[in-house]
């Protein structure tokens, strides 16, 4: 089992977190206070893969409300666990995990890309801290500080390209064998051929990997200045899809090339395709009552 959880952490953890779809939302209210919700939906082959691995006929077991109030405080010491769903359809389980905030200044959420249930499984498992998180400050009287992730302009992209051995060319082909012997166990619920490209494993694996953060204003919002606000009440802070990060020539070698590790925050902030707030602060005010634009004008 040991082993297994070493693959996991390895390939798995940094290149095919692909199977799944991971939409975060901060329910905001005007006096700080607010809900943090995380949904999570992840392909059923995902769940029968990890079957196999632990021998668990069930492991959505793992994500359990033990465990998420463990885990409650990366989002900041004073919020808390509240409640969690599953739910399972055709192709896909939903996870959903809701947690209260009583002041939106406690609270801070990083991009994580670490695997769904492995934490629950695996107990010594330590949570994914590769990217930055944002940060909020409430001013008082409905006025909030949004602060992005700084930038430390360190990319993951190869200085230089390694000429390599046929010894190092073979290790590779032997690794790549490796895990796609791997992948196609407990009835190959991936559905791959065996005789795929380690692009072409990544490819399958990744598919429909999808990150979201948005902020949702229980009350009005009165003024702003983020860019991506979307409709009347709810600001996206990053939107990242694997899909199309992976079809940008400049980040291809971070997750094809040899000792490839993935992007770092700085490459994300560059790439064409994602949507990442990187601005150092934005601001947000919400109304109630008297304090709206309708309200003032009458």
């Amino acid at each position: 089992m040991r082993a297994v959880y070493r693959f996991l952490a390895g390939f798995l953890f940094l290149l095919s977190t692909g199977c799944y779809e991971q939409v975060t939302r901060i329910r905001l209210r005007a006096d700080g206070s607010g809900e943090l919700i995380v949904t999570t939906s992840v392909r059923n082959a995902y769940i029968q893969y990890l079957s196999g691995v632990t021998g668990m006929e069930d492991p959505s077991q793992a994500f359990d409300g033990a465990l998420l109030k463990t885990t409650a405080a990366r989002y900041g010491t004073h919020v808390d666990y509240q409640s969690h769903t599953v739910n399972a359809f055709e192709g896909h389980t939903y996870f959903e995990a809701r947690y209260r905030f009583r002041d939106v200044s406690d609270l801070s959420v990083r991009l994580d890309p670490g695997l769904p249930l492995v934490e629950g499984l695996k107990k010594d498992h330590a949570p994914s801290t590769a990217y930055p998180a944002y940060r909020f400050h409430h001013r008082g009287q409905g006025r909030f500080t949004i602060y992005a992730p700084k930038d430390t302009g360190r990319s993951g992209t190869p200085l230089h390209v390694r000429v390599e051995s046929e010894t190092a060319k073979k290790q590779q082909q032997e690794r790549l064998e490796q895990e796609r012997a791997q992948w196609m166990k407990f009835g190959n619920p991936f559905e791959l051929s065996g005789t795929e490209t380690r692009e072409e494993l990544i490819r399958t694996l990744a598919k429909g990997m999808r990150f979201r953060l948005e902020v949702e204003a229980l009350d009005p919002i009165t003024s702003t200045t983020s860019p991506y606000r979307l409709g009347k009440n709810r600001i996206l802070l990053y939107s990242i899809e694997l899909d199309q990060l992976l079809k940008e020539p400049e980040m291809r070698p971070l997750f094809f090339g040899s000792g490839a590790k993935g992007p770092t925050w700085s490459d994300l902030s560059r790439s064409k395709s994602a949507v990442l707030e990187t601005s150092r602060y934005r601001l947000l005010e919400l109304g109630t009552g008297e304090n709206t634009p309708e309200k003032r004008e009458k």
